[in-house]
């Protein structure tokens, strides 16, 4: 009994150990310089690291020199074996179509170490609930939303189904 509670000690410190003093203003900075690479710029107002992730305020997201989005708040957590990224007030730019109307209030994107390529999502705002998968191998973008009156003005991207409700599905 006691060899299993002095190994459970010791998983427990090297897990604090490794997600309590990662250098993760580095890893972002690296993410940051990779999305560089795809044409993709961050612009943050303020970058405060925590325990377990980082905490960024006022996020811009520009692609190629276009202002696409911004975002109020970020709160990126991490384990071993998973990565959460949760955002709250994304704001499209007024330079999109639709962008006047809509308003991502809530969105929760995960990662989880068994699954490489996907990447899910679940969000709340002006066009209702909706949750989704993006397929980073298949390069596809699959997305549900469940509120039929709060869809409208991006009805006419979206496929019905009986069954699941409403659809949004596209590649990159």
């Amino acid at each position: 009994m006691r060899v299993v509670i002095k190994a459970a000690v010791l998983l427990a410190a090297v897990w604090i150990g490794v997600v309590g003093f990662a250098p993760k203003r580095q890893l972002y900075f690296a993410l940051e310089h990779r999305l560089d690479n795809e044409g993709i710029t961050l612009h943050e107002g303020r970058i405060a690291p925590s325990f377990d992730g980082l905490d960024i305020r006022d996020l811009g997201i520009f692609y190629e020199g276009l202002k696409l989005a911004k975002v109020g708040d970020v709160r990126i957590s991490t384990t071993l074996v998973s990565t959460t990224l949760h955002a709250r007030g994304v704001e499209p730019s007024t330079a999109l179509p639709l962008s006047a109307s809509l308003r991502i209030d809530r969105l929760t994107v995960r990662y989880v170490m068994w699954k490489p390529f996907t990447l899910t999502l679940e969000g709340n705002g002006t066009i209702g609930p909706f949750v989704g998968r993006v397929d980073l191998k298949k390069r596809t973008v699959r997305m549900n939303f469940s509120d039929p009156q709060a869809i409208g003005p991006i009805r006419r991207y979206l496929k019905h189904d009986s069954k699941k409700g409403w659809i949004y599905e596209n590649t990159f």
